[in-house]
């Protein structure tokens, strides 16, 4: 009886690791899925943010080029010049604007192109941070896992040596019992001495 006992303990802790093995490698195979995923949605998103980076910049720049090409900022304003003075224009003959406005104009624009690239900079890095801080937090996790897997295995360990030592302990309790406290079986002797007085 207790070698068939030791020997189901066996095979469930035999069942139990290899269930806990198999449970380990589904747990490693989506962590690294998990991993590649996430290493594809960064790739990815990096090349399109660098995409979009480069067609805006483009877009900025032949507009910014368009506009200083064009006949509407390139030709003389000074027939448009009213005779009531230099600020005001005769707007059928207006065609644009002197140079010292077009610079101010192209530096204005230079600079709102800069500071959208810089804004674009400092988008690009916070989405790499955040994306930086998510790989740490799911290695962080697997980590985690495995210390937790480690702790279940080593409370197994002592739970399986305190059921041990318990069946041993049950064991030299039944011989005991077997040997000492149950082998002197009472005599006729004994029996006797009951239902002898009458009330």
């Amino acid at each position: 009886l207790d070698d068939l006992y030791d020997k189901n303990r066996i095979e469930l802790d035999q069942k139990t690791m290899e269930q806990q093995r198999k449970e380990e490698e589904n747990r490693r195979a989506v962590c690294a899925a998990t991993k590649d995923f996430n290493r594809a949605q960064v790739a990815e998103l990096a090349e399109r943010k660098k995409l979009e980076k480069y067609q805006n910049t483009k877009d900025n720049m032949d507009e910014i080029s368009s506009l200083l090409q064009g006949d509407l900022l390139s030709e003389n304003p000074e027939q448009a010049v009213s005779s009531f003075g230099r600020h005001r224009v005769i707007t059928d003959r207006w065609k644009g604007m002197n140079q010292d406005q077009l610079m101010a104009i192209r530096y204005s624009q230079q600079q709102q192109v800069l500071e959208k690239l810089r804004l674009k900079e400092e988008e690009r890095r916070r989405d790499a941070e955040w994306d930086r801080q998510s790989i740490q937090a799911a290695r962080a996790q697997l980590v985690l896992e495995r210390r937790q897997q480690q702790q279940n295995r080593e409370r197994r360990r002592a739970l399986d040596n305190i059921n041990a030592e318990l069946s041993r302990e049950q064991k030299s309790k039944n011989v005991y019992l077997k040997e000492e406290a149950y082998s002197n079986f009472p005599t006729g002797q004994y029996y006797a001495q009951f239902n002898t007085t009458s009330r």
